[in-house]
């Protein structure tokens, strides 16, 4: 590993005492040091290590080389050497009896001490073991850094160190910064240094130093720099679905979903670039949020398509995908459709229709007062498969030929009309009657009422319905017209939700 005058400088000054410092190329990073000897010239970009004898032969100093001197006594006048290494554009005056050969044997065991970290970090990020690869880099790099360092999930703000930052001036920079940057913790009552990890565009975990043991210095942030970059190529090997142009994928699909035509070698090549097959199991989710939220999921591809975002989500690959995708909708208080699963990703352009389906029948059946229109705090949320609707859909494609007050059951309009005259609600007693298998007792409970009541209303619907609430076709078609009536109008006035 190279290093800078300023990294050698904080190692060695534990061992041997440090008269000056100074560094005009702090950026500079330097090969392992070589002796002085008889050299007049300092070559570029070289790490010299001499006595204080020797630096009078000096005669030129080229761009980007430091030297080391050794031997330099406190007591003797600086006018001794400045005149010699008033041109030196880096260099360090150690103080005391070390020779030049003890320096040099001490300045090898930092860049040792560094390769050594370097080896360590190499081998985990080849390792190919995801998430635990990053924290281990973080254990083997607790010495480097001397101050804790910690590894914090964007994922999951709550429980996050960084959450008291959030809600402050630093949220922005939690969210777009790329750079390390210094924030003072309100909680821990220290500074931190903050790097943000990034996958793609997306910020998932965030580096923090926490200054608990010694202040801040230059290399700190030149350092976390150095772990972020392993940090990151984790991250791209992790979740690197998109670490290459997947624009032919997302063109093979469209015209799959637009013409029903498939380029099958060109896809089988292009799957086995992000390591999927066509027989894997599938789910397709019709969503509103951007397709670039879903960057990070390496069983995921995602991209816009007609105004919405069709996400394709490999259940083989990660069975739990669909529960995961359920948490985020409902974190981010969003609805979203969903195919049933489906073994071969050419049937892609039937299971888009059912997640489109399911998208739109999940806002349109909703209760009024849940519906997508309203506020956030409001609206549905969460994944709504085709499977769970295919009633709905079933209702309204018949309600395309016909209204749906067409197809409403006559004992549904009696009990609607005398509602609407006499002020009752025995259009909401009957739908609760029926969701609970026409138990009164339970119906009671789900009304708040005592059962006595709801017997007597019963006895009451079905004298006003003409009914007797106990043919089979009469009671489905009832179940059917109380589905129909919410479908035509989410916020009717005889809703149970309302």
């Amino acid at each position: 590993m190279k290093l800078s005058l300023k990294m050698i400088a904080e190692r060695l000054e534990k061992k041997a005492g440090i008269l000056r410092f100074k560094d005009i190329y702090s950026t500079i990073r330097l090969e392992r040091p070589v002796f002085l000897n008889d050299a007049a010239q300092l070559l570029a970009d070289t790490l010299y290590i001499a006595s204080i004898e020797e630096i009078s032969r000096i005669t030129e100093y080229h761009n980007g080389c430091a030297l080391i001197v050794s031997g330099v006594q406190r007591s003797e006048p600086a006018d001794a050497y400045d005149a010699a290494l008033k041109s030196c554009p880096a260099v360090i005056l150690l103080e005391g009896t070390l020779n030049a050969l003890q320096i040099y044997e001490l300045v090898n065991e930092i860049f040792d001490y560094y390769d050594a970290w370097e080896e360590q970090l190499n081998r985990i990020q080849q390792s190919g073991d995801g998430d635990a690869a990053l924290f281990r880099i973080i254990d083997v790099s607790q010495d480097v850094f001397e101050n804790q360092i910690r590894l914090c999930s964007s994922l999951d703000p709550e429980t996050d160190l960084l959450n008291p930052l959030r809600k402050g001036s630093y949220d922005r920079r939690l969210t777009t910064e790329r750079e390390p940057f210094i924030a003072f913790h309100p909680e821990l009552q220290r500074r931190i240094i903050v790097r943000n990890l990034f996958a793609g565009d997306s910020i998932i975990y965030h580096l923090v130093l926490i200054g608990d043991r010694r202040s801040f210095t230059e290399t700190d942030f030149q350092f976390l720099e150095l772990l972020a970059e392993y940090a990151e190529a984790i991250l791209r090997r992790e979740y690197g679905i998109y670490s290459h142009d997947t624009s032919a994928l997302k063109g093979l699909f469209t015209q799959a979903l637009e013409d029903g035509v498939w380029n099958r070698p060109m896809l089988e090549s292009e799957l086995s670039r992000i390591r999927w097959s066509s027989d894997d199991t599938f789910c397709v989710i019709c969503a509103g949020l951007e397709p670039a939220f879903f960057r990070t999921f390496p069983e995921i591809f995602a991209f816009a398509y007609h105004g919405q975002t069709l996400i394709l989500a490999n259940i083989t690959r990660s069975p739990d995908i669909p529960d995961r995708l359920e948490e985020i909708f409902r974190s981010q208080k969003l609805c979203a459709g969903a195919s049933n699963p489906f073994a071969s990703l050419y049937q892609l352009s039937r299971c888009w229709r059912q997640a489109r389906t399911a998208f739109r029948l999940s806002i349109q059946t909703q209760p009024a007062g849940k519906q997508a229109n309203l506020s956030a705090q409001t609206q549905p949320s969460g994944l709504v498969y085709f499977r769970d609707c295919a009633l709905y859909y079933m209702m309204d494609a018949a309600a395309r030929e016909f209204a749906p007050e067409d197809l409403l059951s006559p004992v549904y309009i009696r009990l609607r009309e005398h509602d609407r005259m006499y002020r009752t609600e025995y259009l909401k007693t009957l739908e609760e009657y029926l969701l609970h298998n026409q138990n009164a007792v339970q119906t009671a409970a789900a009304l708040f009422t005592h059962r006595a009541t709801i017997i007597y209303r019963i006895r009451r619907i079905c004298e006003i319905g003409r009914t007797d609430l106990k043919k089979p076709d009469e009671l489905l078609h009832l179940t059917l017209s109380f589905k129909l009536a919410r479908l035509d109008d989410p916020a009717r006035p005889d809703c149970p939700d309302q």
